[in-house]
């Protein structure tokens, strides 16, 4: 195998070698607010074809539908503005409207937030830490959490912050970070998930439960355009109702709609795209579709662990290194050439692992089409206006 070949787990992929298709999308300065308001012609992005019955045989699909998990939108203001929106800001607190919450890891060093009607919050950040001081006001929802009534809140409180110029403001926004999220009926542990087949990625597995179970994985570099996680998803809610703050929307197995069938356990997969050197307009958001195309998901089956000592120690090296990784690994560490060709079958026993409900394919909606079908959208709307209609 050469120096730069993918894996075996990689070949006959559309995956292999390829590039972000959606990093180098270019910027439009000039987007009419039709051309970025979704087809109504089209069918919803979030409803999922079933797959054929010979694979729902096999394995049912268990996947939910796309959505928004959060939004962070920023703002560039001007120093009196900055300084009329913080002394403002320390009002609503006075008034009982925001509440005052944790900078630490915000990056700012003011934060607020504001509990909606729906019992979803949503965070205000105000003066940055670092050496970019451009946009000094931030806002971050989580759509998947909303109800299309905290709406109203939220414009309450833009109105509250910038009494003469709130519409002015909500159509200024720009999107700094989106973090998409899709629900799958299977247990973390039991799911390996790769990103493009990355060369360099991170895993960090950062809680095991009682039964050394894993409950978060992290899938690709924390420095990269694009990276996502995966974790248990009821634990998550569990630790969410003990805190008082507001669990999932809605369980796989409450909504026939979403879901094609049951299973213990589930796994959330959220795809983050951070845009670090500037944030970006819903035009520009328009352009990135298929968030899930990169990521591919093996389902690892008990029986194929059975007696194959060797073959479970490979699965646990993928998981810390990846699957390039692990065969640089075993091979600096554990044999030479002659250990290639073990290595190679075990890279062809997880390829045929490959999930046969994960169809990356089904969500190739952009970012603009998913937020729109979102409860937060008509407070995103006014984003949507070109200049030209102020």
């Amino acid at each position: 195998m050469s120096k730069n070949s993918a894996p075996t787990a990689y070949k006959n992929s559309k995956y292999t070698n390829s590039t972000n298709r959606n990093s180098n999308h270019t910027k439009e300065n000039d987007q009419t607010t039709s051309k970025l308001q979704p087809s109504k012609t089209k069918q919803p992005p979030c409803k999922l074809k079933p797959s054929l019955a010979s694979n729902l045989a096999e394995a049912p699909a268990t996947v939910h539908a796309m959505a928004i998990d959060k939004l962070y939108l920023d703002l560039a203001l001007s120093a009196p503005e900055l300084e009329a929106v913080v002394s403002r800001a320390a009002s609503l607190k006075a008034e009982g409207m925001l509440s005052r919450g944790s900078s630490q890891g915000t990056f700012f060093k003011m934060a607020y937030y504001l509990k909606l009607g729906s019992g979803a919050i949503a965070r205000l950040h105000l003066i940055p830490t670092g050496t970019a001081k451009t946009f000094n006001f931030q806002l971050v929802l989580n759509p998947n959490q909303m109800e299309s009534s905290d709406c109203e809140d939220l414009i309450n409180l833009m109105k509250s912050l910038f009494p003469t110029t709130a519409l002015k403001m909500m159509r200024s926004m720009l999107v700094r970070r989106t973090d998409l999220c899709i629900e799958l009926a299977h247990l973390v542990d039991m799911l390996l998930i790769e990103l493009d087949g990355a060369l360099v990625g991170s895993k960090i597995f950062v809680e095991t439960d009682r039964g050394a179970k894993l409950q978060t994985v992290y899938v690709g570099s924390v420095t990269s355009k694009q990276h996502g996680i995966a974790y248990d998803l009821d634990a998550s809610d569990d630790f969410k109702r003990q805190i008082g703050e507001k669990p999932s929307r809605v369980k796989l197995a409450d909504d026939a709609e979403l879901s094609f069938s049951s299973a213990k356990g589930r796994t959330r997969l959220e795809s983050r795209r951070v845009f670090r050197s500037a944030p970006v307009t819903l035009a520009e958001l328009a352009e990135i579709k298929d968030p899930f195309g990169d990521y591919r998901i093996m389902e690892l089956k008990p029986q194929a662990f059975k007696g194959d000592l060797g073959f479970c120690n490979y699965i646990e090296c993928v998981r810390i290194r990846g699957i390039n990784g692990a065969r640089k690994y075993l091979l600096a560490n554990c044999g030479g050439k002659d250990f290639s060709t073990q290595i190679s079958a075990w890279e062809s026993k997880l390829a045929r692992m490959a999930a046969v409900w994960w169809k990356p394919e089904q969500y190739a909606a952009s970012l603009l089409e998913t937020l729109s079908q979102s409860p937060a959208w008509k407070f995103i709307r006014p984003m949507a206006r070109s200049k030209s209609n102020d």
